[in-house]
């Protein structure tokens, strides 16, 4: 049987191509961007930042 896979620390629907992720105190910050469908050009919608507490990622 086969599972699929999903992100373990976004939402499924989120899609951040190039996520950078940073540890500040006990949190963890997740930093992307949004690509523009069929843009001439990469990141050129909104940028986005979700965080989490680094113990537990899903919260």
């Amino acid at each position: 049987m086969k599972f699929q896979a999903f992100n373990p620390y976004l939402p499924s629907w989120e899609y951040i191509p190039d996520a950078e992720p940073h540890v500040f105190g006990d949190r963890l910050y997740v930093y992307g961007s949004h690509d523009r469908f069929d843009g001439p050009l990469f990141c050129m919608n909104d940028y986005v930042c979700w965080s989490a507490p680094i113990d537990d990622l899903s919260q």
